[in-house]
């Protein structure tokens, strides 16, 4: 769409104006806008052409918002189906982190860290390395 139109000479229009037909309501009449340029930009002379914006009308913007409603639902069907599974996930974190189960975690962790402080400096037998020794670990010599 070519729209020609004048300005009067006093009114400052820059080269990065930008024109559109606007509304100032979908049940309003549409007029010729120019969104003002920027301070740096020189103004516009005399035959230039503006860049414009690619109209929208009412109608188009119905027809767009109608084609996003199936998709739409679809995509909140399957956020809400993520939704409970991820309570059901949930739930059984907690039902295993409860506070029976928390206590016998801590426990096993303390005797476990009690034994590996009580070992540290002990030798490890050469049957039950299976893999390359830490660097601080000590074999038992069997002689």
């Amino acid at each position: 769409m070519e729209i020609i139109f004048s300005i009067k000479p006093d009114v400052p229009v820059k080269t990065d104006s930008v024109a559109k037909i606007s509304s100032n309501s979908p049940l309003s009449d549409n007029f010729l806008g120019i969104v003002p340029g920027s301070s740096a930009a020189q103004h516009a002379p005399a035959g230039y052409t503006l860049k414009s914006n690619e109209y929208v009308g009412f109608d188009e913007l119905e027809a767009e918002i109608a084609d996003l409603g199936p998709r739409a639902k679809e995509l909140i069907d399957n956020l809400n189906q993520r939704v409970v599974e991820l309570q059901v996930t949930l739930t059984r974190v907690n039902d295993l982190l409860n506070d029976k189960n928390r206590a016998e975690l801590s426990a096993s962790l303390a005797n476990i860290h009690g034994v590996l402080e009580e070992n540290r400096n002990r030798c490890i037998p050469p049957s039950l390395i299976l893999m390359t020794p830490a660097p601080n670990s000590r074999r038992c010599s069997t002689t």
